[in-house]
């Protein structure tokens, strides 16, 4: 009962939740690195929460903990003008050292090591998936906090209050483009080529890419028939939108403080850095998934099943046989658990009490009613969009998606991509300006609404509604 205390209590603070397809072994350890920071920087977060049930999860933050970290942030920048710039430069110099293990793994005949070499491995990517968001964890509270902020200066100084949203769409756009949009724009040009040099670049675009399609749920394997696959997909998608005319909103022409200046220059700073965290966790979750693959056939144990596996857990192993004697326990897991990561503890909650708490958190986290017809959410492109909602929870909802539907999720994730380009817009329930959303929406050139907290609660399969992206308003229209 004491455990369910725990849980309760963080529930009943004011949280961020992030929804998307994840599995402990890979999230987990990517928030570990919230406590990881304390020892780098001297301050980080101080919880989070998680529900993980076959293959989804939920992550609750503390906002406390994004309020705290964003006035500690500001204060060193105000006494360092370069503080994030040097940061990120540990963070990459800390993630480096790691592409050394990478480089091990791909050459590695993993068949015929042995299992000590492989369990050091284990324990090394483990390492890896920390320091693959490391450091860079800051850029959540930046991005959330950074934003209130920012809209609330930037509507001060402007003179054409009713130009807001668009002056807010375009100083907000990333002067980089997504690791996404590169490896499609690589993509596209070997489809140029004549068919015995596309052959060739495809193979090499794999090797450089095979991560792209993985996620927080795990490795995704990408083929030759699957980039081929999209390959045909963009030329159809080209020939689709040949005669479509595009709309490119002037440039800004405004004056602005210097501290509006600072602030944007900001947010693309830690946009592109929160781009590269992701790029680094799913490129990670590449190589430690061949391990893991390798650990399930000698224990003849589904993959799926290690990827249940918590911090503590995988602390206190020391041997491939102690993963084996834990599979009782993961595979109650798959069907439902609580974890509680604290800094000094993870508190796991499988069975009747994990239902219990299912219960508990849905009664506090209750809000939405049937009723609403209007939801308000923040812009993050310009635009309007008429279609049918498409209720996407995981990977397998994706497939629903068809062309000219309204997507409707907590947040993207990279894998969303097919779907995206099908859709006509975004509206998710969670995310800011530096999120995967936001800088798809831009990319792809479609209407966005972000941060609801609610869509997917008051929004059903198959409703018609008005996205407003001008006015961050979704109408029900049927």
């Amino acid at each position: 009962m004491e455990t369910v205390n725990y849980f309760q209590k963080f529930l009943k603070e004011e949280r961020y939740t992030q929804s998307f397809n994840s599995a402990p072994i890979f999230l987990n350890h990517s928030a570990q690195s919230g406590f990881v920071i304390k020892e780098i920087l001297g301050f980080g977060y101080n919880g989070f929460c998680f529900n993980y049930k076959e293959g989804y999860g939920e992550m609750d933050y503390l906002v406390s903990d994004f309020k705290m970290i964003w006035r500690i942030i500001k204060n060193k920048l105000a006494q360092d003008p370069d503080y994030l710039i040097k940061t990120k430069k540990q963070y990459e110099e800390i993630f480096n050292e790691h592409e050394k293990l990478f480089e091990k793994i791909a050459v590695l005949k993993l068949r015929e090591i042995k299992n000590e070499e492989l369990f050091d491995l284990f324990k090394k990517c483990a390492k890896a998936q920390i320091d693959s968001v490391g450091l860079g964890h800051l850029v959540d509270s930046i991005s959330i906090e950074l934003e209130k902020e920012f809209r609330k200066k930037l509507f001060d100084e402007i003179e054409e209050k009713k130009e807001f949203n668009k002056y807010f769409v375009q100083l907000t756009v990333p002067s980089k483009p997504s690791f996404i949009a590169k490896e499609e724009n690589e993509l596209l040009k070997i489809s140029l080529l004549s068919s015995s040099e596309r052959k060739e670049n495809l193979k090499e675009h794999l090797k450089k890419y095979f991560w792209i399609q993985n996620s927080y749920a795990g490795p995704k394997k990408l083929t030759i028939n699957s980039l081929e696959q999209r390959l045909r997909f963009f030329r159809e998608t080209k020939k689709k939108q040949k005669n479509k005319i595009i709309r490119v909103a002037p440039k800004v022409k405004i004056k602005l403080s210097k501290e509006v200046k600072k602030m944007v220059e900001t947010i693309d700073f830690t946009t592109i850095w929160q781009d590269e965290r992701k790029r680094n966790a799913l490129k990670t979750i590449g190589y430690w998934g061949k391990i893991i693959d390798e650990i399930g056939r000698r224990l003849s144990m589904p993959s799926h099943f290690i990827y249940y596996l918590g911090v503590s857990d995988v602390e206190k192993i020391n041997f491939l046989k102690d993963i084996g004697s834990l599979r009782k326990n993961l595979e109650r897991r798959i069907k439902g658990v609580f974890f509680l990561l604290k800094e000094d503890r993870e508190i796991k909650i499988t069975g009747a009490l994990y239902q219990k708490l299912i219960k508990i958190r849905k009664k506090i986290t209750e809000s939405a009613t049937e009723k609403q017809k209007e939801i308000h959410g923040t812009i993050a492109n310009n635009g309007t969009a008429i279609g049918r909602v498409i209720i996407c929870k995981d990977i397998n909802s994706l497939d629903k998606v068809r062309a000219g539907d309204i997507l409707v999720t907590s947040m993207t994730r990279p894998e969303f991509m097919p779907a995206l380009k099908k859709a006509t817009a975004i509206v998710t329930d969670e995310g800011g300006i530096t999120s995967h959303a936001a800088i798809v929406a831009r990319e792809l050139g479609i209407p966005a609404i972000i941060g609801t907290k609610i869509a997917t609660k008051v929004l059903k399969d198959g409703m018609v509604v008005e996205v407003r992206a001008n006015h961050g308003v979704i109408k029900i229209i049927g």
